[in-house]
């Protein structure tokens, strides 16, 4: 199987327990897919995405700076940390 579906797949079941306000489930699954694919800069982005929904914009902060790390293009991530770091 191609470890990128996992990945996807994954990222899907985080933000579909966002949309069910379970923030806290979909941390939970963030951390794994950012353990799975460690070099992946979508799965920062997501912890990121997870954190802000959690309302704790300092891990968020911590995690959108992460995902740019490995990829400075990444426009969610850009945009979310010019946005929690301008406030």
């Amino acid at each position: 199987m191609n470890p990128n579906i996992i990945e996807r797949t994954l990222n899907r079941l985080g933000y579909n327990y966002i949309r069910s306000n379970e923030d806290e489930k979909a941390i939970e699954i963030f951390k794994i897919n950012s353990a799975l694919y460690p070099q992946s800069s979508n799965v920062y982005d997501a912890l990121g995405d997870g954190y802000l929904a959690k309302k704790d914009t300092t891990n968020a902060v911590i995690f959108y700076k992460k995902a740019l790390a490995i990829n400075p293009e990444n426009s969610n991530a850009k945009k979310a940390y010019k946005k929690l770091t301008a406030e």
